[in-house]
């Protein structure tokens, strides 16, 4: 209390020297009332999200003039609770390759698209806000990564065997006017790049041993095409005045290299090369039959029959599975016919969603 006491005393000689009131009146002390925000300008806190963005493109194209492909931006994840009002990025675009149109995915709304394509700089940039009310912006319920913009590209020169590199260099996701109200969006994961090569492209998947139902003879072949639209399955037979064959259309191969391609169990002694002249095919505007991995029995489904076919095909009881039928059974894409194959069937209808081996594969034997 004496040290209280003292320091009171301090202060009323301060106030006496410099010709303040006295100790307690404080009538000369000015209060400082605060003043609350301005109703219309909602108080922002700072957003401390980090989320990713990224960029999915085909794995090859075509080097034909006019040839298009798209490229998809897709973010990792969303706060709904942050009140974003803008986003908004910039995508690098090599030469050879102009913007033709970029668009929404319905998952996001509550703006309106904004963009433009400089090819000089080589910039796509793109604004998506609601420019008149300052709307919200949301990403309905789902899964994510979630879908955002798709881009559309289009060749208008390229060198055969040359790369073709896109990304994404700035992206945020702004909920005011105040600086930290940004999310932090990374773009180390959104570049990618394209491979340019002529229309048609093959590649050798696996070779039969003659173990395990897959003859010696045989190999599986996979081509892609380019001047097909990957959504048409287009149907493809192959005539080199030796061999006619008839691809079959793979939905899950063509999604994952991103260009239209086609299977088929092929006599071993074609060289690859025959498979790559465009000439030696008729592409019609028929339906292409098509090819599910895993569904041996051919009726659209994947199920306990498809593995008890291949389990009986292994056992060589009952009729032996036709070529068709060989292709769609080898699901881990070893040229052999056997139990490992019965157990990703199961495990691919028992799971759900998983990709078959004999898809990445062929993926890889693209080089990629």
């Amino acid at each position: 209390m004496a040290t209280d006491q003292a320091t009171y005393g301090l202060v009323a000689y301060h106030r006496l020297v410099n010709e303040q009131c006295a100790l307690y009146d404080y009538s000369d002390v000015t209060k400082v009332v605060p003043v609350p925000p301005t109703p219309d300008v909602p108080v922002t806190p700072p957003v401390t999200e980090n989320f990713s963005a990224s960029l999915a493109l085909p794995v090859i194209t075509d080097n034909t003039p006019g040839t298009t492909f798209e490229g998809v931006v897709s973010i990792d994840g969303w706060n709904k609770d942050a009140g974003y009002k803008l986003m908004d990025l910039v995508v690098t675009v090599p030469d050879g390759l102009v913007v033709e149109n970029v668009t929404v995915s319905n998952r996001l709304s509550g703006g309106k698209l904004e963009y433009h394509y400089s090819e000089d700089s080589g910039k796509l940039r793109i604004v998506y806000v609601d420019l008149g009310a300052n709307q919200t912006l949301s990403i309905s319920s789902g899964s994510f990564p979630a879908e955002l913009f798709t881009i559309t590209f289009r060749m208008k020169y390229a060198a055969v065997g040359s790369y073709l590199n896109i990304g994404i260099s700035d992206m945020s996701i702004k909920a005011s006017a105040v600086e930290d109200s940004a999310a932090i969006v990374s773009t180390e994961n959104s570049k990618g790049s394209v491979f340019v090569f002529p229309g048609i492209r093959a590649a050798e998947v696996y070779r039969g041993d003659g173990m395990d139902l897959i003859p010696a003879d045989k190999k599986a072949v996979v081509i892609t095409i380019s001047t097909v639209s990957k959504d048409s399955s287009r149907q493809v037979v192959f005539n080199d005045a030796t061999h006619e064959i008839v691809f079959k259309f793979s939905q899950e191969i063509t999604e994952k290299l991103g260009v239209a391609s086609y299977i088929a169990l092929v006599d071993a002694s074609i060289e690859l090369a025959a498979f790559e002249k465009t000439e030696n095919y008729v592409i019609s505007e028929e339906d292409a039959s098509q090819l599910s991995f895993g569904d041996v029995n051919g009726d659209g489904v994947v199920n306990a029959q498809d593995a008890l076919a291949t389990v009986n095909a292994w056992l060589r009881k009952g009729e032996s599975l036709a070529q068709n039928q060989l292709l769609a059974a080898n699901v881990n894409g070893d040229a052999h016919v056997n139990t490992y194959d019965v157990l990703g069937i199961i495990e691919a209808f028992v799971y759900k969603n998983r990709e078959y081996a004999v898809v990445t594969k062929a993926t890889k034997s693209f080089g990629k």
